[in-house]
């Protein structure tokens, strides 16, 4: 595994049980650095990457992304984040996803309700990054 699972920053937003927003990602580099990441939700998922100036771009297909730091681990720290990010969610046998696993479950018993949501988000990740991607991802959820 290329990523300490410590440096994987999780969000999760759930309305009654259902997945609204599913993110899991991690920062590569020190001062300057890259976000790769992946998300699901009510509407979909894919991919995202931040370059080191902090322009996002939005797929389904990670192999679309032009990685500036030219990272040859980055195909194998797309499928870690994935990884990670699946091991939140539980899907019925066509493959569509039904509700959040038992880790996902457990994860967002520490976050906060807000009316009929819950968001839980790890220690250092933001909210700010929902409000980065929103316009570009394929999800029906949207923070004013």
């Amino acid at each position: 595994m290329l990523i300490d699972r410590n440096n994987i920053h999780r969000i999760a937003i759930s309305r009654k049980h259902i997945v609204q927003v599913n993110i899991a990602y991690t920062e590569i580099g020190d001062t300057h650095y890259e976000i790769y990441g992946s998300y699901s939700g009510n509407g979909g998922g894919g991919f995202f990457y931040s370059n080191f100036e902090g322009e996002f771009s939005v797929s389904d297909d990670f192999f679309d992304f032009e990685i500036e730091s030219k990272n040859s681990d980055a195909v194998t720290i797309f499928y870690e984040i994935e990884k990670a990010r699946l091991s939140f969610e539980k899907y019925d046998d066509a493959g569509n996803l039904e509700t959040w696993s038992g880790e996902g479950k457990q994860f967002l018993e520490n976050g906060k309700s807000l009316g009929d949501l819950t968001e839980a988000y790890s220690e250092l990740a933001s909210e700010d990054l929902i409000i980065d991607l929103q316009d570009l991802w394929n999800l029906s959820f949207y923070i004013d």
